[in-house]
C-alpha cells in the first residue's frame, strides 16, 4: 500500500511540475516609455527631436500620360533620376512602373525618398527606349503628359531653312594647327580649313521659332546636368560611357542635313569657352579596314579638319535676342556640317573646294573643339581621347589631370536626341559647351537605360531597448509594379526567437521562426559578423494597387516571442528602434551602434527637417558594416 501510495504521489507531483512547465514560461516585463527613452539617450548620447520621423519616405499618387514620340510604348516608369549616362543608368531607380500603351492613362501611387522634390517619369518602348519627363514632388496629384515638346530629330521648318542658305559654299582659308606647330607626334601633315568669316556667318540658321519650349528646356536642364553636374569632376562616368574614343563617330544617314546647335556655354571664368571653334572630319569605315590602332589614329591626324562655326560668331550674332547666354539653355542658332568631298590619301579636300549641305551615307564623323583663347588655354580638344595624347599634358590644360587617352567631348543620347557635351578647360566637369546635334546622324544611343529598383531597407533591433546595431532582423523591399513587392530577408542578427509580421508571402510569412530560414538555430548570428555567408531569402508579394510602405498598417514588423514584444517601425518622437531608408543600406556589423558605423546618424536624428544629414545613409565608415 505505502509502495502504491508513494507512486501515486509521484506520478502526481511529476503531472504538476509537466502542467506548471509547459502553462508558465518567464517573459521578462515590458520596458516603460521612461526605460526605453533613458536606453536610447544613453547610447546615442544626445536626445533626438520628438518631431522627426525616422522613416524618410512619404507617398504621391500621380497619373502618367503614355503619349511620348515613341514607336511603341509598353510601361510607364517612376524613377529618381534621368536614366541617361553611363551603363549604371546614371544612379537613377524606379520608385513603380506599370504596364501602358501609346496614349494610355495610368494613375499610380508610390513611395517618395526623404529630400527629392524632383521626379522622373519614363515611357518605355518594347525595345527598352526611354523617354523622360520631370516632374515635381506634390502633396497633391499630378499630372504628367510627354506630348507638349517636340521630339523629332530634324524639324521640317529647319530643313526649309537649310534650303535657303547660300548655295556651293566655298573653303577659303587654311589654318594651321597647334599640334603641327608644336611638332606633335604625326601631326605634320594635318590641315585646318574654314570659310570666311561672313560666309560662315551665311551658313547660320536662325532658329527662334523652334526655340525650345519651357516643357523641354526643363527636361533637357535636369538630364543633362543630372548626368554631367557642374563643377564636379564627371571624368569617370566619360570613360565608362558607351561612346568612348573608337565608339565616339556618328554615322550619317544622307537623309537630311546635319545641323550643330549651341544650346549652354559656361565660360567658368577663363572666357577659354566664348574663343573655342568647334572643328569636324569625316571618314569611312573602309577607309580604316585592317588598320592596327597605332595606323587608325595616325589616319585621323592626316585628314582635314573643317571649321563648322565659332562660338562667339554665335554669341555676336544679334546680341540678346540670338546670343548664346552663359548658363542658360537655349536653342536659336544652328550651324550645317558642310561635306567638302571625299577625304582620301592624295585626294584631299583643300581651298576652293565645293561643299554640300547633305552628307552622303556612311561617314563617320568626328569633332574637335579648338581653344583659341589666351595662349596659355590653347589646345585642339578632340572626341577621340587617343588624339589628345599630347595636349593633356601641355601648359595650362595640363592642370586639368586628364590621362592621355581622355576624351575631351563626349556624347549624351537622351529623348531620342545626340548632345555633343565639352570639357575645354580643366574642372572636368564636360558641360562647358553643350552642343546638340541633330538631322542626318543615326541615333548614337546603343546602351538603352536600365534602371533598377528603388529599395527601401528596414532594419529592426529586436527590443525597444537595444544596443542600436539595428540588424536583428535586416529586410529589403522593392516596388516593382503597381501591385507586386519584393522582400529579400537579408540578415539575422537577433539571440531571441522572431517572427515575421505583414508578410503574408508563400516563402515569408508569419509560420516560420527568422533564423530557420537561413537553416539556422535561434541564438545564431545570421550574415551580421563581416561576411554573406547564409545567403539571402526572397519572396515576391502582391499588394494592392494604393500599396505604400508609408501605411502603418501594412507596414513589415517582427514579433519577439522569447519577450513577447512586437517591434514596429518607429513613428514620429519614438526612438529608433525600427527604421526604413530608401537605399541599398549597409548595415552595423554585429555590436556596433548605427551612429559609429555613420557618423552623421545623430545629427539627422536631431533634426526633424531636411538637411545635408538627410542622406547619411550614403556615408558609413566602411569597416564597420557589412559589405554585401
Amino acid at each position: 500500500m505505502k509502495r502504491l501510495l508513494f507512486i501515486m504521489v509521484t506520478c502526481l507531483m511529476l503531472m504538476l511540475t509537466g502542467c506548471l512547465k509547459h502553462s508558465y514560461e518567464y517573459k521578462p516585463p515590458k520596458p516603460t516609455d521612461e526605460e526605453i527613452i533613458a536606453n536610447t539617450e544613453s547610447v546615442f548620447g544626445v536626445k533626438f527631436s520628438e518631431e522627426h520621423e525616422w522613416n524618410a519616405i512619404h507617398a504621391m499618387t500621380a497619373t502618367f500620360i503614355a503619349d511620348a514620340d515613341l514607336d511603341d510604348i509598353v510601361k510607364i516608369q517612376v524613377l529618381t533620376k534621368s536614366p541617361f549616362g553611363n551603363g549604371d543608368s546614371n544612379g537613377s531607380t524606379v520608385l513603380t512602373e506599370s504596364e501602358a500603351t501609346k496614349g494610355e492613362s495610368v494613375t499610380l501611387t508610390f513611395d517618395v525618398p526623404e529630400g527629392y522634390t524632383r521626379l522622373y517619369a519614363a515611357c518605355v518602348s518594347s525595345s527598352g527606349d526611354y523617354y523622360v519627363r520631370g516632374f515635381d514632388v506634390t502633396e497633391e496629384t499630378a499630372e504628367v503628359s510627354f506630348s507638349k515638346a517636340r521630339t523629332r530629330l530634324l524639324d521640317p521648318g529647319i530643313a526649309a531653312k537649310v534650303s535657303e542658305l547660300p548655295e556651293n559654299p566655298v573653303l577659303s582659308s587654311e589654318i594651321v594647327s597647334y599640334e603641327t606647330q608644336r611638332g606633335y607626334e604625326g601631326y605634320q601633315d594635318e590641315k585646318l580649313y574654314a570659310m570666311t568669316d561672313a560666309d560662315e556667318y551665311a551658313q547660320m540658321l536662325c532658329l527662334d521659332e523652334f526655340d525650345y519650349k519651357e516643357g523641354l528646356k526643363n527636361d533637357l536642364q535636369d538630364i543633362i546636368f543630372t548626368y554631367l553636374p557642374n563643377k564636379v569632376s564627371n571624368i569617370e562616368k566619360i570613360r565608362e560611357s558607351s561612346f568612348y574614343n573608337k565608339l565616339s563617330y556618328p554615322i550619317t544617314t544622307g537623309e537630311d542635313p546635319i545641323i550643330v546647335d549651341p544650346v549652354y556655354k559656361d565660360d567658368g571664368g577663363y572666357h577659354e569657352v566664348e574663343k573655342c571653334q568647334l572643328f569636324y572630319y569625316y571618314f569611312k569605315e573602309d577607309d580604316i579596314k585592317n588598320m592596327s590602332e597605332e595606323e587608325e589614329v595616325a589616319y585621323y591626324k592626316s585628314l582635314p579638319k573643317f571649321k563648322a562655326f565659332s562660338v562667339s560668331k554665335a554669341v555676336e550674332a544679334g546680341g540678346v535676342s540670338l546670343g548664346m547666354p552663359d548658363k542658360k539653355l537655349r536653342k536659336n542658332l544652328g550651324f550645317v556640317i558642310i561635306f567638302w568631298g571625299e577625304c582620301k590619301k592624295g585626294n584631299m579636300p583643300g581651298i576652293g573646294s565645293v561643299g554640300s549641305y547633305l552628307f552622303p551615307s556612311g561617314y563617320k564623323i568626328g569633332f574637335m573643339l579648338r581653344n583659341a583663347g589666351k595662349t596659355v588655354h590653347q589646345g585642339e580638344l578632340y572626341c577621340d581621347g587617343r588624339m589628345n595624347n599630347e595636349v593633356q599634358s601641355w601648359g595650362h590644360l595640363a592642370s586639368s589631370k586628364l590621362e592621355p587617352g581622355d576624351a575631351r567631348l563626349t556624347w549624351l543620347y537622351a529623348n531620342k536626341r545626340n548632345f555633343l557635351c565639352c570639357e575645354a578647360g580643366t574642372d572636368r566637369d564636360f558641360n562647358d559647351l553643350v552642343l546638340e546635334v541633330e538631322g542626318g546622324i543615326e541615333p548614337i544611343g546603343d546602351n538603352p537605360p536600365n534602371p533598377k529598383y528603388n529599395a527601401y531597407m528596414m532594419c529592426f533591433e529586436d527590443s525597444p531597448v537595444g544596443d542600436y546595431d539595428m540588424n536583428d532582423v535586416v529586410i529589403k523591399a522593392e516596388r516593382i509594379d503597381k501591385t507586386r513587392v519584393r522582400y529579400t530577408l537579408m540578415a539575422c542578427g537577433a539571440y531571441d526567437e522572431l517572427y515575421l509580421r505583414n508578410i503574408n508571402g508563400k516563402i515569408l510569412n508569419e509560420g516560420k521562426e527568422v533564423h530557420s530560414y537561413f537553416n539556422a538555430l535561434p541564438r545564431t548570428f545570421v550574415n551580421t559578423l563581416g561576411t554573406m555567408d547564409y545567403g539571402t531569402v526572397v519572396d515576391v508579394v502582391t499588394v494592392p494597387e494604393k500599396f505604400t510602405f508609408t501605411d502603418i498598417s501594412k507596414q513589415v514588423f517582427i514579433h519577439d516571442a522569447t519577450t513577447d514584444i512586437d517591434v514596429k517601425l518607429a513613428q514620429k518622437g519614438q526612438s529608433p528602434h525600427g527604421i526604413m531608408i530608401p537605399y541599398d543600406f549597409k548595415w552595423p556589423i554585429e555590436r556596433i551602434c548605427i551612429k559609429d558605423a555613420y557618423l552623421e546618424f545623430n545629427s539627422w536624428g536631431q533634426s526633424f527637417y531636411v538637411n545635408e544629414t538627410t542622406t547619411w545613409y550614403e556615408r558609413p565608415v566602411d569597416e564597420l558594416v557589412m559589405p554585401w
